[in-house]
Formats: C-alpha cells, structure tokens, sequence
C-alpha cells in the first residue's frame, strides 16, 4: 500500500482489503489499531465480526477505498 495512505489508518477510516482465505476484495473499515505491532484490525462490511482479520498496515492487500471494489473511482471512469 502507498506510504501516505498506511499511514492514515485509524478506527473507523474506510478502505479495500483483501481477504486471506479466498483472495477477494472487500469494502472494509479499521476497528482497531495496533501501533506497537504496526497492524490494523479490519472488518469486512456485511460480514461478522469473526472474520475480522489483523493484517500488517504496509499490506499490498490493504488500498484506498474503491480501489478494487468500485465506487466513486470505478463510476467516473465508467461515463
């Protein structure tokens, strides 16, 4: 993930991420971080709370939200 966007994850920003058993990308959001270890809890929306995952905040699998799950990105370029 690009330096400056690893280093804005706090609770509650939105993000991508990609999940670690089946490799699918996921509109998610930061609930918790861990700054002694250098990770972030994340939480996938419309999943359960157990498949929460802690990845490391450098993570290729962790990128800007809409990034590869569509939204604003995706429908502008999309016209």
């Amino acid at each position: 993930a690009p330096d400056a966007f690893w280093r804005k994850l706090r609770v509650g920003a939105s993000l991508d991420a990609r999940d670690t058993s089946r490799g699918h990308w996921h509109k998610a959001k930061i609930s918790a971080v861990d700054d002694e270890l250098g990770r972030v809890k994340v939480h996938y929306q419309g999943w359960a709370s157990k498949w929460d995952e802690w990845y490391q905040k450098d993570s290729d699998d962790l990128l800007p939200p809409g990034t590869e799950t569509g939204g604003a990105a995706a429908a502008v370029q999309a016209v």
